[in-house]
């Protein structure tokens, strides 16, 4: 996310999840893109924090699937769940992990502003 490298990203996102998949007990349900790290950000949250605007948009648009499609014209979902709703963990709590609207209403400038 930092070196704005989006087949890196995709790279390690992939190679871990594969990790996550051979252990017999995971720890968290949650996929690993929606997990935030010490500072309470996810990986769209950390973009969107230091004002990485390609990283954010394929971040996001990793997230985009077709709701339905007829003919030329496609309706699209995006989950709202990192973006501007709260994470919620296994347990039906709510996170602290900062949403990407929190950290780009703080201003991008500095990621201690989301901090």
């Amino acid at each position: 996310v930092v070196h704005e490298l989006e087949e890196m990203y995709q790279f390690c996102l992939q190679k871990a999840e594969e990790k996550v998949h051979q252990r017999a007990a995971c720890e968290s349900k949650q996929p690993l893109k929606d997990q935030p790290n010490a500072e309470q950000l996810t990986p769209l949250a950390l973009a969107a924090a230091m004002g990485k605007t390609s990283m954010f948009n394929f971040i996001l648009e990793q997230s985009i699937y077709p709701a339905w499609v007829y003919g030329p014209v496609t309706a699209k979902m995006m989950p709202l769940v990192g973006l501007e709703q709260p994470i919620v963990n296994d347990d039906g709590k709510v996170t602290d992990a900062k949403t990407a609207l929190e950290c780009l209403i703080s201003g991008h400038s500095r990621v201690t502003k989301c901090l």
